[in-house]
């Protein structure tokens, strides 16, 4: 009951910003995407000025190249289908936190407050970001990631693998958060072997 408390929640702040205006970064993104040869896909692409730099996103470039014919039907549709993401990142995040030993309510009570960050619901509602995905993707990846070290299989080991792929392409922030995440379980882990709690202290 409480994962579906979460996703309803996730639905309606997902409805709340579907308009049909755009913000000027949507249509910007579009037509940058729109530059770069299907061949390129997998290359690094250029953000002109302001920005001035290269972004490493070729999952989100083709993505969004995927999705410029469903621009064309009209702006909501597409928005729509990307805001409905935020459902899957609350279910994904309450999964992600019961994994990690958190309660129902606790973990319910969570992933309904990070929905409802603003930066996520930007990203939720502007159809060119993909943090929300992102972050799906590298919960998604340390959820398949505890339960292959728990109980292997090669369905849970070629879930956590896709699922890293997927966080490793679509966004640079959601590589070094998968990184991150690693690095923390590789240290717990670790040291679990080793009969301790926490780096440097003694479990009795």
């Amino acid at each position: 009951m409480h994962g579906w408390i979460v996703i309803i929640v996730g639905v309606a702040l997902a409805v709340a910003g579907i308009t049909e205006g755009q913000d000027g970064i949507v249509a910007w993104v579009f037509e940058l995407v729109e530059q770069q040869p299907l061949s390129d896909v997998w290359r690094p692409i250029y953000n002109p000025e302001p920005m001035d730099t290269h972004a490493y996103r070729p999952l989100s470039v083709l993505i969004l190249k995927l999705a410029a014919p469903l621009m064309e039907m009209g702006a909501m549709f597409w928005t729509a289908i990307h805001a409905l993401g935020l459902a899957v990142y609350g279910w994904v995040a309450w999964v992600f936190l019961r994994q990690h030993g958190f309660n129902k309510t606790v973990s319910s009570g969570a992933a309904i407050g990070a929905m409802a960050m603003p930066s996520i619901l930007f990203s939720a509602w502007i159809c060119v970001e993909f943090d929300v995905w992102g972050s799906v993707a590298v919960m998604g990846a340390a959820i398949c990631l505890v339960k292959a070290w728990n109980a292997p299989s090669r369905l849970r080991w070629g879930a956590f693998i896709l699922l890293a792929f997927v966080s490793m392409t679509i966004k640079e922030t959601s590589a070094l958060q998968l990184f991150a995440y690693l690095v923390a379980f590789a240290i717990f882990h670790r040291n679990e072997r080793r009969g301790w709690w926490v780096v440097g202290l003694e479990q009795y």
